[in-house]
């Protein structure tokens, strides 16, 4: 069952589990990093999303498995690779 990016699944023990939903037709369209934004404003997309992705994810595994997914993303739109690394363990 999915809701407000949320997928809510049972494990093999049949407890609840949490992890990010996202519909099939969904495009990760982050902001350019060479968009004439603040470099602020840029660097807090990063923080948030990860952030977001641990606060939905319940387990660690899942919240690898979306990080992965969002770094590749982020580095698709021009960010470095090691900026977003920190963001994750930060998190």
């Amino acid at each position: 069952m999915g809701f407000l990016e949320v997928l809510l699944y049972k494990n093999e023990n049949h407890n609840i589990q949490t992890t990010l939903y996202k519909k099939p037709d969904y495009h990760h369209t982050y902001l350019h990093s060479i968009s004439e934004h603040p470099k602020s404003l840029k660097n807090s997309i990063a923080y948030s999303q990860t952030l977001r992705i641990r606060k939905i994810c319940s387990t660690d595994s899942e919240f690898n498995k979306h990080s992965k997914a969002m770094l590749n993303n982020f580095k698709e739109r021009g960010y470095q690779s090691n900026y977003i690394k920190e963001q994750i363990k930060e998190i």
